[in-house]
């Protein structure tokens, strides 16, 4: 069993990571992707370590063509300064509705957003996806590993984990979408139902590596 440890960082008050790997010199603290929705209804996407009821279980988009139909951007803000390094996985729940022959996958992008400037940092891919069957629906759940060389971020910069999933070869036969869940408590949303479906949670779960020593 592994238990979560303090580490002082730089002359900080002590944070507690939820693993930490020795030999990387890194603490792992995990964050869970969520929507927030203000009083005018404008949506917004965060990571946050409290497993927050999301405002939408779920992004859902109508698949017309090859491209991007999901694109989110989860974002982290920094009160002090930090060092990402090391490996960030991300654990995600996807739903195609697709043709047989046409593709998806998610495709993490890690990113540094000051506020004025948004620069990409790592990204990776999951698996290439096909449909079951013509018009099948079908359900996954995907863990994504990224791995960050060392970047420095300032008190009041974001950490920006981007989510999008990549459609490929589609061919066009009517009706069809794709959909990414987000939802802390794991909650059964309308596209991904884990208790019935081929997914695993509808949670997305984002693991950040800081570097505690050299």
């Amino acid at each position: 069993m592994v238990f979560p440890q303090p580490f002082q960082i730089a002359g900080t008050s002590l944070v507690n990571y939820d693993w930490t790997d020795l030999a990387a010199g890194t603490g792992n603290k995990v964050y869970y992707g969520f929507c927030y929705k203000d009083e005018d209804g404008a949506k917004t996407y965060h990571l946050n370590e409290n497993q927050f009821y999301s405002a939408e279980i779920e992004s859902n988009a109508a698949v017309s063509a090859n491209g991007n139909f999901i694109d989110k951007d989860f974002d982290l803000l920094f009160n002090k300064p930090v060092t990402v390094r090391g490996n960030l996985w991300v654990e995600c729940s996807t739903e195609r509705h697709l043709d047989g022959a046409t593709k998806s996958y998610v495709q993490i992008k890690v990113r540094k957003w000051d506020g004025a400037t948004e620069t990409e940092i790592a990204s990776g891919t999951s698996k290439a996806m096909s449909a079951g069957g013509a018009g099948s629906v079908d359900q996954d759940t995907l863990l994504i590993k990224i791995n960050l060389t060392g970047t420095k971020f300032a008190s009041g910069e974001t950490l920006r984990v981007t989510a999008l999933i990549v459609v490929e070869d589609y061919v066009a036969n009517g009706g069809y979408d794709v959909t990414l869940a987000h939802d802390p408590t794991g909650r059964q949303g309308t596209y991904i139902q884990p208790a019935s479906d081929d997914s695993e949670t509808t949670v997305f779960k984002v693991t950040v590596p800081f570097k505690i020593f050299a």
